[in-house]
């Protein structure tokens, strides 16, 4: 169990040494009235020599100094320096104490976390908020600042929270430490982000999806300070463009949920709501999401993410081709002449259309989209059950214009018997091609039905229809898209399966 001791950590360089004198001042009256407990300053070896001034407070202070060989290697916004230097100052914590990591600049009333309310803020010591859930990953909740969690559900993106001040127990804050930085490409992510995600991304691997699709340094370092410029209409028509697809929805309502479990703000105190609104747009708009949420709160076990591949993929190409950004830099002249760079922004979005389905396609019998009218589903197929009807259609998908080949899988046994196959759209207005079989192979793979389209097509479907004394079973149904060179090589290519039907040693034809 903890106790009520409070401990303050300090990390990272000295950019600006009064202001730090003057923190540690106040840090120092606080543990004076017996508020806190101790300061610790975690730096780097050979830091603390260039301000003597600091080193004099220290010793007067009787501060803890923890002093680190400085990394060498440099990622985006020195994220593995500020993990060094977080972990090495937390080591020296006592393992029951609840500690204030602040940094050393940049974290006083510009912060918005005035001396007052830090002074309030240990006197009353309401951070003891013990998470009893057996299921929690902390055991206490975390504090930082609100105000930029409000500001991130304006963004697209997740967990761009403020860390120049944040507040927890000692074995919680140990959580954030993440050395396995291999693991992450720092051209996607930025380090306030990884900080506060990475105690979640295992249980959580929509975070993952989440940042291999939306470039979280192009949103923070181009998006964010060019959205001045950007008209409500565009952010508006991005914001409705960015809900409906369900990588973005489902990544930014799991935040949503974990700031409303495991954090509460520090300036206010108050325990976050859960919010799912996204600029205003309620983002739980269909039966589906609101599944999702409910699993969020029933068990905190999300649904599976292996099934979000295709709205992965949709969402890419709509960020890559749909959506254009620009950002154009502006030389201004401001106070007492000074030249400075302000970024001035050209964003559209065009038509977004629902993309083809992504081929080769491999549905099995225990897929939503197959479907089936007279057989019996099991696990592993699909079976007849002797009577006349549709024993599979599916899978409803879309389809650009091009060649083609369906095959199916499964077992044929018993009487020989017709079985229809047919491949259509719009609900069978359209027709695609229609094939009787009268002969099915007993191997697996019970027959290939190639067809082409010149049209896009949606909603579209291949259908199996079986007599009352068919007794077969489809398993699985494979869908490939035939790539073409030339026109020589499509002629040749069914020139080559006619030969080999009739003189089934012949290797391949070779073009003159």
């Amino acid at each position: 169990m903890a106790n009520n001791s409070a401990w303050v950590l300090v990390t990272g360089v000295i950019r600006d040494e009064q202001f730090l004198v003057d923190r540690f001042n106040f840090l120092f009256k606080l543990k004076e009235k017996g508020d806190i407990e101790q300061v610790v300053f975690s730096t780097w070896i050979g830091e603390i020599d260039k301000f003597k001034n600091i080193a004099a407070l220290i010793k007067q202070y009787n501060f803890v100094l923890v002093a680190s060989q400085e990394p060498d290697l440099i990622c985006t916004g020195h994220y593995l320096h500020q993990v060094v230097s977080l972990k090495n100052g937390l080591d020296v914590c006592p393992d029951d104490s609840f500690i204030l990591r602040t940094r050393t600049d940049k974290c006083g009333p510009e912060s918005g976390f005035f001396d007052d309310l830090i002074e309030s803020f240990f006197e009353k010591r309401n951070y003891i908020r013990p998470l009893e859930d057996a299921t929690s990953l902390f055991s206490y909740k975390v504090g930082i600042q609100g105000g930029h969690t409000k500001s991130s559900a304006e963004i697209p993106s997740v967990f761009f929270w403020n860390d120049r001040l944040y507040f927890g127990y000692k074995q919680d804050l140990l959580k954030f430490v993440n050395f396995d930085i291999l693991a992450f490409d720092f051209k996607k992510i930025i380090p306030e982000e990884l900080l506060f995600s990475y105690p979640f991304l295992t249980r959580y691997p929509i975070f993952n999806i989440f940042y291999e699709a939306v470039n979280q340094q192009y949103v923070g370092y181009h998006f964010v300070p060019g959205m001045g410029s950007m008209t409500q209409e565009f952010l508006n028509t991005l914001s409705e463009s960015l809900v409906s697809f369900k990588v973005f929805k489902y990544a930014f309502l799991s935040e949503r949920f974990l700031l409303h479990k495991y954090f509460f703000d520090i300036n206010s105190e108050n325990d976050f709501g859960f919010d799912p609104h996204y600029r205003g747009i309620n983002v739980i708009n269909d039966q589906e999401t609101q599944s999702y949420v409910d699993s969020l709160f029933s068990n905190e076990q999300v649904p599976r993410s292996d099934n979000l591949a295709q709205d992965f993929n949709a969402l890419v190409d709509f960020l890559t081709n749909q959506y254009t950004f620009t950002k154009v830099i502006q030389r201004d002249a401001g106070l007492n002449g000074y030249i400075f760079d302000t970024p001035r922004v050209s964003a559209t979005i065009k038509e977004h259309k629902p993309q083809p389905e992504t081929l080769p396609l491999l549905l099995r019998s225990d897929d939503a989209r197959a479907r089936t009218n007279v057989g019996q589903r099991s696990a592993l197929n699909i079976r007849t059950t002797g009577q006349r009807g549709f024993l599979y259609h599916g899978p409803y998908i879309r389809l650009d214009v091009g060649d083609y080949e369906i095959s199916f899988f499964g077992e044929w046994s018993g009487a020989l018997t017709e079985v229809d196959i047919d491949i259509v759209s719009d609900k069978g207005a359209h027709l695609w091609a229609k094939k009787t079989f009268n002969q099915i192979t007993r191997s697996k793979q019970l027959a290939v039905l190639p067809f082409s389209l010149t049209e896009m097509c949606e909603l579209l479907e291949v259908r199996i229809h079986v007599a009352d004394k068919t007794n077969m079973s489809i398993e699985k149904v494979e869908f490939k898209k035939i790539h073409y060179d030339s026109t020589f090589e499509k002629k040749s290519s069914v020139l080559l399966a006619r030969v080999k039907k009739n003189f089934p040693l012949l290797g391949k034809i070779l073009p003159v």
